[in-house]
């Protein structure tokens, strides 16, 4: 079981990792919020973030937090510019999280287009820009997708989901396949009955990405988990 939680590090740390953190965007109105060294404004600008990219930041009762793009970059933003992803409205994280979706399957698309007609440079400058989306844009909301799905029953989001993980086959972020079990968990009924609405390799993909979510979600919690064993022989079939 051990080998089925080893990701691609890159994009397991900023999902596994929050510890304090917590998911949050700028809420500056002019666009980007400046990153800087020490906890003033007069302290040196180390670089800035666009209202279009997330970041982790840890909340304190100090006015300046500690903000990290996602271990690549530190620094200190003033708390009246940040916006935690988990103080929005719900309308307004499923609005991020179909965001995210479309970019993502926007990207899958033309990476596959160009892939062997673009010179090898721009494929990988291309490749990088893919996963580096993937990784600290669609990855990272993926906990608040399965939480609006859980509250809300929402079936379009869920069918939403689904297609963008069939789409994004060739992807080796198993993150999402994680989130699938937590919906599994909560509405079991509603997640098989939309899986079974897909065909052939589809739907095969679909539900091994389903037990594996499933048997990492429960690994070393099978005690505390009312039908366990129902739910696991549900997939076995």
């Amino acid at each position: 079981m051990k080998t089925l939680i080893i990701l691609t590090i890159g994009l397991l740390m900023p999902i596994l990792n929050f510890g304090q953190s917590e998911l949050a965007m700028t809420s500056a109105t002019d666009g980007f919020v400046n990153v800087r060294a020490n906890k003033s404004t007069d302290s040196k600008i180390l670089f800035k973030i666009k209202e279009t990219e997330f970041f982790l930041c840890e909340p304190t009762e100090d006015n300046w937090w500690k903000i990290d793009n996602f271990y690549t970059k530190t620094g200190f933003v003033h708390k009246s510019k940040i916006q935690l992803i988990k103080d929005l409205k719900e309308k307004q994280q499923r609005a991020l999280i179909i965001n995210s979706i479309n970019q993502l399957r926007d990207y899958r698309i033309k990476y596959d287009s160009l892939r062997l007609i673009l010179p090898n440079e721009e494929i990988k400058e291309l490749l990088s820009e893919f996963e580096n989306f993937e990784e600290t844009n669609y990855t990272p909301l993926l906990p608040f997708l399965s939480g609006l799905f859980c509250k809300n029953k929402d079936i379009d989001l869920l069918d939403n989901y689904l297609k963008i993980m069939n789409d994004n086959q060739k992807s080796a972020n198993e993150m999402p396949a994680w989130s699938l079990g937590d919906c599994y968990l909560c509405q079991p009924d509603l997640v098989i009955k939309r899986i079974d609405n897909y065909r052939g390799k589809d739907r095969e993909y679909l539900w091994s990405m389903l037990t594996l979510g499933f048997e990492n979600v429960t690994w070393k919690k099978e005690s505390e988990i009312e039908d366990y064993d129902e739910l696991k022989n549900r997939l076995n079939k």
